[in-house]
């Protein structure tokens, strides 16, 4: 990937109006996704806060007033007397200062929270940590068309045999126990290799074409069989890089799974090899064509930084194709709007089918 120039801006305004198009964070673990709108938000509106702001307005009065009037008046901050006479009843003086008009005590924060409206672009789940996409302000449409394009997405997955959980995580309450020591690497090898054909197998067979015909040649030459919308997960690849009993590590590469999904596939899997297994971690370390190397950790949330991300993201996204085509039909894919919710509001919420 092409590295892309850092932009320096001190002026919030002219920062503020760049805050358009896809950026991409890496998500802490247990935040939901309300809570890292939010909490991304109030980071953004405090560095453009305590950046340059517009200079406030100057404003010139001319005063008439006695020898009481005088000494009890408000002066204007940065006052500056242009001139002075007196007309015989009266002092005049003309005067030109900074109006009280648009102090930050009189007006409060320039920029605040709902002034930024941020969309996520692929599903969020508590339990995952790693590479997520976000549209902000202007960027909604790509938000839209990311989330629909169903990108395959690549996972670290670390599990541990023996135990089950309630919720299939390390987290939740331990339900059964099983030995593990007849379990080898070989063994386990070849039950991810028989998973991964299956379904690669089914991801064919849904478009109704047969494996050895041109027609299927033309689908693989054109990239990713992808899934239809709303149709059951894919598993391109699944293979392990760590294997040391009890734990393991696989690297999976899917489309349109979750992580309840994939906590299921690491139980069925120890199931199949005669125990049973639960997962210990899950992170997203690659979305489409963003890697963990684009994702702006929690603590590099501010203006400068996601400016510059923004550019890398627009430069990522010119050399990727975003169109899609549904595998069910041979046309283009028709893109229509789950987007319904107005995230300006952080309290606001989206169909957990959707998107949680």
């Amino acid at each position: 990937m092409a590295a892309v120039a850092s932009t320096t801006i001190s002026e919030a305004r002219t920062a503020f109006r760049l805050l358009n198009g896809i950026f991409c964070l890496y998500k802490p673990y247990g935040w939901e996704r309300l809570r890292i709108i939010k909490e991304f938000r109030h980071k953004i509106c405090e560095d453009l806060n305590q950046m340059r702001q517009i200079p406030r307005q100057e404003i010139v009065q001319i005063r008439r007033m006695d020898d009481s009037e005088k000494m009890s008046r408000i002066a204007l901050q940065n006052e500056k007397v242009l001139s002075r006479f007196d007309d015989g009843r009266k002092h005049i003086e003309v005067v030109q200062g900074l109006s009280y008009q648009d102090h930050p005590l009189v007006t409060g924060a320039r920029f605040e929270p709902k002034d930024l409206t941020v969309f996520p672009a692929n599903k969020i789940n508590t339990n995952v940590t790693g590479v997520h996409l976000f549209g902000i302000n202007k960027g909604r449409r790509d938000a839209e068309r990311i989330f629909h394009s169903r990108w395959l997405r690549t996972y670290l997955v670390s599990g541990k045999f023996g135990i089950a959980t309630s919720t299939g995580f390390h987290t939740g309450r331990v339900v059964e126990k099983a030995t593990y020591h007849t379990i080898h690497r070989a063994m386990f090898e070849r039950l991810l290799a028989s998973t991964q054909s299956a379904h690669q197998r089914l991801s064919y067979l849904a478009t109704g074409v047969p494996l050895e015909s041109e027609r299927a040649y033309e689908l693989a030459s054109q990239g990713l069989v992808r899934p239809a919308e709303k149709s059951a997960p894919v598993i391109y690849s699944i293979k392990c890089v760590d294997f040391k009993l009890p734990d393991f590590t696989l690297e999976i590469k899917a489309i349109n799974e979750d992580s309840g999904y994939i906590q299921k596939l690491v139980h069925e899997l120890g199931l199949k090899l005669h125990s049973v297994a639960t997962c210990t971690k899950l992170q997203i370390t690659n979305v489409g064509p963003f890697g963990i190397n684009d994702a702006l950790l929690f603590k590099h949330w501010n203006v400068e930084n996601v400016i510059n991300n923004l550019n890398n993201s627009k430069q990522v996204l010119s050399n990727f194709n975003l169109e899609v085509r549904d595998m069910w039909v041979d046309k283009p894919f028709s893109f229509e709007s789950e987007f319904d919710t107005d995230y300006t509001d952080t309290e606001s919420t989206i169909s957990d089918e959707k998107l949680n």
